[in-house]
């Protein structure tokens, strides 16, 4: 469009002085860690579809750091645009320390990780009474800012899940949504929709190395959920 040289759309162009708050290059994090080239371009594109209220699909292959990425970006929204959260990250239990891990180390945001452990309900009970609430005061503070959880104890608690309003969620390894009539799809979408209803819009980012390995009906079902 010779009218439109830079791509842009009207939208985009009604206020763009969010573009001077992405990175040119990555700052030091907590630990020291710094973001490779490939990582920023990566944060900056989902800082873009933050600032330009688009859930996203991030893709990259595996080993590529899409862990970091995700939680530089949660970083971002946490230091620069002074949101705290709460963040909802749904991950396979192989990964669940691994997502601790890289919450502790690349930023100074609190990270709840509600999964029992072989406690069994009792023990997520217990994770709920004493890690969620301060005691004696409202329950619309929460301690965490990050909160990772595993699929099988979002679908088994999806309904006190469903009681805090994430500001966005996380799904790792997403192509497990690839049923749109699924139980996790359906548990999933039951936990987000009070933080759709407080916020107005709510960001959610899948993560999936296999995006065009999915059929259209499997894609379909990713594209509809963000």
């Amino acid at each position: 469009d010779p009218d439109d040289p830079d791509g842009t759309t009207g939208e985009e162009r009604k206020d763009d002085s969010w573009q001077l708050k992405l990175p040119t290059k990555s700052k030091e994090y907590k630990g020291g860690n710094t973001l490779r080239d490939y990582q920023v371009e990566g944060l900056n594109w989902l800082l873009r579809c933050w600032y330009l209220r688009r859930s996203s699909i991030l893709a990259d292959e595996m080993g590529l750091g899409k862990t970091a990425q995700v939680v530089s970006f949660l970083d971002h929204l946490f230091e620069v645009e002074n949101i705290k959260g709460p963040f909802l990250i749904c991950v396979p239990l192989s990964t669940i320390g691994h997502w601790h891990r890289e919450v502790g180390s690349w930023s100074n945001m609190r990270c709840c990780v509600y999964h029992d452990a072989g406690g069994g309900r009792d023990m997520r009970d217990i994770i709920r009474e004493y890690e969620w609430y301060y005691k004696g005061r409202s329950r619309r503070l929460l301690k965490f800012h990050v909160l990772v959880t595993t699929y099988d104890d979002l679908v088994r608690d999806y309904e006190e899940l469903a009681e805090v309003p994430w500001r966005a969620v996380i799904v790792d390894e997403a192509h497990r949504l690839k049923n749109i009539h699924g139980k996790l799809m359906d548990c999933v979408r039951t936990v987000s929709i009070r933080g759709q209803a407080a916020y107005g819009y709510q960001h959610r980012v899948l993560m999936t190395g296999t995006p065009l390995q999915n059929n259209t009906l499997e894609l379909w079902s990713l594209l509809n959920f963000i």
